[in-house]
């Protein structure tokens, strides 16, 4: 979604997120952490962490609203979810398909807070396409 912005605690749906355990690539969605830095570098980029609909089992997931739970809530999640602290990511703007909501700023330090305690290493997530002209991320080449 070139030319979006994003804030910390929006949840986007975004394609090419690795799994966890860096088994599979695909669809799914992401709570930001940091929105894009204007002018920097990696100013197409989001930090963020993976959603999972599993909880994890090493209890350090952070439980989210969902529809099923809170009617009311505004994440866009439809089914219980977990912002997981370890799935640290930089995602470009080019590979997110849709905001789908927002999680609250609590949930964002939550995330922070395990995050830092975790010693959580951020993986890089790249677009694929050798000409993406619309971020500028590192391509692996």
């Amino acid at each position: 979604m070139p030319g979006a912005t994003f804030a910390a605690c929006d949840v986007l749906f975004a394609n090419r997120i690795p799994a966890l355990d860096d088994d599979e690539i695909k669809g799914r969605f992401v709570l930001v952490l940091e929105p894009p830095r204007a002018g920097a570098r990696d100013g197409m980029n989001v930090v963020a962490v993976g959603i999972t609909s599993r909880r994890p089992t090493d209890g350090t997931g952070v439980r989210l609203p969902d529809a099923t739970k809170y009617p009311e809530t505004k994440t866009g999640l439809d089914r219980p979810s977990w912002a997981v602290p370890s799935w640290l990511l930089t995602v470009p703007v080019c590979v997110v398909d849709r905001k789908a909501g927002y999680a609250k700023t609590s949930h964002v330090v939550a995330v922070q807070s395990k995050a830092v305690e975790l010693g959580a290493e951020i993986k890089s997530v790249t677009c694929g396409d050798a000409d993406c002209a619309s971020c500028s991320h590192d391509r692996g080449g």
